[in-house]
């Protein structure tokens, strides 16, 4: 059992590899427009980026919606933060509550324009089959060529 654990955590990491080299050449990441200088964003939008570019979902018309999704989601946590305030009072809460609705449904709807939702992934997989079957059909071969 370990042994197979370990064949395909192999596999895996090697796959990755391929996936960084690939994406690293077909992904410039040049964001003029992303000029934010906060830590806890750019770690974000770095692991965002990390996890979308292995994972073959994002190009650089995506960088844009990218930041704005990171950014919905440092001011989520920031009132969430502000929520845990004792000395808030019931009209302050209700403000940030208000507040945090309407921003996590941005922030849901960000995330399924990124491709981050489930329904998203399904989509994706589905289309990444049917590249697989048309690269592999003898018959586009013959007519490419």
């Amino acid at each position: 059992m370990k042994n197979m654990y370990s064949q395909r955590t192999k596999e895996n990491y090697e796959t990755t590899q391929q996936l960084q080299e690939l994406n690293g050449k077909t992904l410039t990441l040049d964001t003029p427009h992303l000029k934010i200088q906060d830590d806890v964003w750019l770690n974000k939008f770095d692991f965002y980026v990390d996890l979308l570019t292995i994972s073959d979902l994002l190009s650089d018309l995506d960088l844009g919606v990218l930041g704005n999704l990171v950014s919905t989601e440092v001011l989520l946590e920031r009132l969430q933060k502000e929520l845990l305030n004792p000395e808030l009072d019931l009209v302050e809460q209700s403000k940030i509550i208000n507040s945090y609705q309407k921003l996590l449904s941005s922030y849901n709807t960000l995330c399924s324009t990124v491709g981050l939702g489930i329904k998203n992934r399904g989509q994706i997989l589905k289309n990444k089959e049917q590249k697989v079957e048309e690269q592999n059909d003898e018959l586009l071969k013959l007519l490419r060529d």
